[in-house]
């Protein structure tokens, strides 16, 4: 931990994680249930596709710019204001009619989400110099547990109503979710810094940054391109009500929930790289199996096992681009990493939607799997070079 003075490091930790559980309620209900949603309202693939584009696409815009004002202005002012976006994203989703009010509303969350994001894990680096691991991994665990406790909110009112009266009462109570961690973010501290940030000048990117902006490109990129049509081509598969497919992905929830705090510990004591490259290769062949799985049941197995995977890397892959951000610009080069980041999930769905309809569907998955052990097989090379660097 930093000795600089300010706030009890564990009082921002704290302050930092129930917020971001607060405004992370929509993620898994948005993901899955939009999809499904727009595609009743006569919505093609790659419509669907460009939703998740518009997402991330805000996330990439964002994120950069984000980053820059948190080196100049610091970090409260813009955690407060990412669950005022977040507030205005669920009201207009839940007044959305037209594919247009989508994409509005999906951009908005975008915004929220970037910004929310890159401040909390630029405070997480900015209080953790060791164990950086296991920080970002609890943070990841914040963001999935809220997830999963609005998914619980959003399905049953879709199980006990009819699909328009239930997509606006969900989001009603994500809307009130938002509005509460923003009264939780005015409460914390602002960190004050032992090293001063110069943020006068432009970001300089030495080569050894530019590789672990390539690397989380890739990974943003392959972990993407299958997400916004996976619920889909499932429906497609599986004649089921909507509550057997959230049944199905709840162990992976669970898996998400409460992993990736011990897998990042393990990453601060064994290294980045072997957590990177086990993680991304189980991954990997979760999404290889997964499209020719014959029922829901080892549909749920592949799945649970891909979030094993995730779990792993993930929480690596964070305190990786922690590692190499200095003190002068810490929330410039983790705005920037999540930017490159967001560079490819932005293709990816569009990439996506483009490989569903023109082959066959199982090529997503396929390309999606032999993205991540492209990803696998880089990653020692990335770690390598900055651990000598």
């Amino acid at each position: 931990m930093n000795d600089s003075a300010g706030p009890d490091p564990r009082s921002v930790m704290a302050g930092v994680m129930t917020p971001v559980l607060l405004g992370s309620t929509a993620v898994i209900f948005v993901s899955f249930a939009l999809p499904v949603h727009t595609r009743a309202m006569g919505a093609s693939a790659v419509e669907i596709g460009a939703l998740f584009a518009m997402f991330t696409g805000a996330l990439l815009i964002a994120r950069p710019l984000v980053g820059m004002a948190l080196d100049r202005w610091g970090r409260k002012p813009f955690f407060v204001a990412a669950f005022g976006a977040q507030c205005i994203a669920m009201a207009l989703f839940g007044r959305a009619e037209t594919m247009l009010d989508f994409y509005l509303a999906r951009a908005a969350q975008g915004i929220g989400t970037a910004v929310m994001l890159v401040t909390a894990r630029t405070l997480v680096a900015d209080f953790v110099a060791s164990g950086r691991g296991e920080a970002m991994g609890r943070l990841s665990q914040a963001a999935v547990r809220g997830s999963l406790v609005g998914a619980f909110w959003g399905f049953t009112w879709l199980a006990a109503l009819p699909i328009e009266r239930a997509w606006r009462v969900a989001f009603v109570g994500y809307a009130i979710c938002a509005a509460i961690a923003m009264v939780h973010a005015l409460r914390l501290r602002e960190p004050q810094h032992a090293v001063p940030r110069d943020a006068s000048g432009p970001l300089r990117l030495t080569t050894r940054a530019w590789r672990v902006l390539g690397f989380v490109f890739l990974t943003g990129f392959a972990t993407s391109i299958a997400a916004p049509l996976f619920l889909v081509f499932l429906e497609d598969k599986f004649d089921l009500p909507m509550m057997a497919f959230a049944a199905a992905f709840l162990p992976a929830g669970v898996i998400l929930a409460y992993v990736p705090r011990h897998a990042g510990r393990l990453s601060d004591r064994v290294g980045r790289a072997p957590l990177l490259v086990g993680g991304l290769i189980v991954a990997a062949c979760a999404f290889a199996v997964l499209p020719y799985a014959p029922s829901l049941l080892l549909v749920a197995v592949a799945y649970s096992l891909h979030a094993f995977g995730w779990a792993f890397a993930e929480p690596a892959q964070y305190a990786l681009i922690a590692d190499q951000a200095g003190d002068a610009a810490r929330g410039r080069f983790i705005g920037f990493a999540e930017g490159s980041m967001g560079a490819g999930a932005a293709l990816g769905p569009l990439f996506g939607g483009y490989v569903y309809e023109t082959y066959m569907p199982q090529a997503t998955f396929v390309t999606t799997a032999a993205l991540l052990v492209l990803a696998a097989a880089i990653a020692p090379f990335v770690v390598r070079r900055l651990a000598n660097a």
